[in-house]
C-alpha cells in the first residue's frame, strides 16, 4: 500500500476506534491513547465492594457461574463490551454504547478534557451501532430483540425518547445519516431464518437499504448474491460507500446476537438440571446423572460444547483481527448512481467517512486516511480494530 510521506499533520482527522475490546483515540500528531471508561470502573469498584462485604458467604462462586459453563469470575473482570461508536452531536466529541454486567449504557466523551458523561445506564435493551446526526438533535442506532430480529431506531442526543423506525422479521443494523442533506438513514438488513418452532436458525445476505424519514419509505440501494454489504455511508456527493465481505464472513454483533438467541434454550435446561441435581444429591445422596447412565453425561457434555461454541468461534475471529489479517476480500466499494461499484481499498476491518469526506479505514495493522485524490496517510498503528469513527 502506498503511503504518503511524513506523519499525519494538523489537518488529519481525529479517529476513535475499538480494538481488542478497548476504546482508543488518535488525535492529530499523536499516537493512539487508551480511554478508560469511568462508568465501567465504577461498576467494577461496586462489584469489588459487594465482594468485600459478602466474602464470608462465598458470593463469587456457586450455581450461577456453573449454569453458564464457566468458572466463577472475580468482580474486577466484570464483562464490558463496546457495542456502538459514533462522533458526537457536539464537534470534537464521541458517543458510545456499552454493555456492562449485561445492562446497556450510553456515554459521551471529550478527548481534550478527558471527561466522560453518562447519558443512559441500566437499560435492558440491546443497543448497537450508534450514529449521531451531524449538527442535529438525534442519534440513530439499532436495537436487537430477544427473538433474534433487530430494528433501526432513533433517540434524542441525551439518550432519551427512543423510538423504533423499522419492523419485521429481519436484522436491521449499522444505521448512518445521509451526508448529502437528504432526510435519509442508510442501513444493512438481512432476513431471519427460523425453524418450525419459530426459533432463529440463521440470517440471509445483508443488503443496503435507505429509509426516507419524510415519506416513511424504504428503498434497496445495493445487494449482491454471495456477499454481505455492511457499514453503509452516503457521502456528501450522494455516493454510496459500504464494506463488502464474502457471504458468511460477517463478524460482530449480528452473529453474537443470533448465537445468544440459539443458546438460550440449552442454557436454560442445563441450569434447571443443575438446580434439581443439587437438591437430589443433597437430600437423597444420589445425583440425577446416575439415572440414565453414561448417555446422560454425554448429552450434558454436548450441551456444554454447544454453549461454548459461540465463545470459541468469536475467539478465533478476534485472533485474526489482532494479527492484522483482515482478508483481502473485505473491501470498501463505492457506487455512484447506476455505475458499476468501484473498489477503493482491500483488507479492511472497519472504516468511516470524516466530516470533510475523507475516507478513514483500518487495514494492514494501521489506521489510514485517504483523500479524494487517492493519497493515503498513515494516522496511527492499530491491530484488531472492530469499530472506527472519524470525528
Amino acid at each position: 500500500m502506498a503511503e504518503a510521506a511524513g506523519a499525519a499533520g494538523a489537518t488529519a482527522p481525529r479517529v476513535a476506534f475499538v480494538a481488542a475490546g478497548k476504546l482508543h483515540v488518535c488525535l492529530a500528531g499523536r499516537g493512539p491513547e487508551l480511554v478508560e471508561s469511568a462508568f465501567v470502573s465504577t461498576v467494577q469498584e461496586r462489584a469489588r465492594e459487594i465482594q468485600r462485604r459478602h466474602a464470608w458467604k462465598g458470593a463469587q462462586g456457586g450455581f450461577g457461574a456453573l449454569a453458564w459453563g464457566r468458572q466463577p469470575q472475580a468482580p474486577d473482570t466484570v464483562h464490558s463490551l463496546y457495542t456502538g461508536l459514533s462522533r458526537g452531536p457536539k464537534p470534537g466529541t464521541i458517543v458510545y454504547s456499552l454493555e456492562v454486567d449485561r445492562l446497556g449504557a450510553v456515554c459521551s466523551y471529550d478527548p481534550e478534557s478527558g471527561i466522560e458523561r453518562r447519558l443512559l445506564h441500566g437499560s435492558e435493551r440491546k443497543l448497537r451501532d450508534l450514529c449521531a446526526r451531524a449538527g442535529g438533535p438525534e442519534i440513530a442506532l439499532s436495537v436487537l430483540h430477544p427473538d433474534g430480529s433487530g430494528a433501526i431506531a432513533v433517540m434524542s442526543a441525551d439518550a432519551t425518547d427512543l423510538r423504533e423506525l423499522t419492523e419485521g422479521d429481519s436484522v436491521d443494523l449499522g444505521p448512518a445519516w445521509a451526508d448529502d442533506g437528504t432526510p435519509r438513514i442508510v442501513y444493512q438488513a438481512a432476513g431471519v431464518g427460523r425453524d418450525g418452532t419459530g426459533r432463529p436458525r440463521g440470517f440471509g445476505a445483508f443488503e443496503i437499504h435507505a429509509l426516507d424519514l419524510r415519506r416513511g419509505e424504504v428503498e434497496t440501494l445495493a445487494s449482491e448474491d454471495g456477499a454481505d454489504l455492511v457499514q453503509p455511508r452516503l457521502g456528501p456527493d450522494g455516493a454510496l460507500y459500504y464494506l463488502r465481505r464474502p457471504r458468511g464472513a460477517l463478524r460482530g454483533t449480528v452473529t453474537h446476537g443470533v448465537k445468544e438467541a440459539l443458546l438460550f434454550v440449552p442454557r436454560l435446561f442445563y441450569a434447571l438440571f443443575q438446580y434439581l441435581n443439587f437438591f437430589s444429591a443433597r437430600y437423597t445422596g444420589k445425583p440425577l446423572t446416575t439415572a440414565g447412565g453414561p448417555q446422560k453425561k454425554t448429552d450434558l457434555r454436548k450441551m456444554l460444547e454447544w454453549a461454548n461454541l459461540a465463545d470459541a468461534d468469536q475467539g478465533a475471529q478476534d485472533a485474526e483481527d489482532e494479527a492484522g489479517r483482515a482478508p483481502v476480500s473485505h473491501r470498501i466499494e463505492r457506487r455512484r448512481g447506476a455505475a458499476a461499484p468501484e473498489v477503493l481499498e482491500t483488507g479492511v476491518a472497519a472504516y468511516d467517512l470524516a466530516p470533510d469526506g475523507t475516507l478513514v479505514f483500518a487495514a494492514h495493522g494501521a489506521v489510514w486516511a485517504r483523500t479524494a485524490d487517492g493519497r493515503r496517510t498513515r494516522l496511527c498503528d492499530a491491530t484488531g480494530v472492530e469499530q472506527l469513527v472519524a470525528f
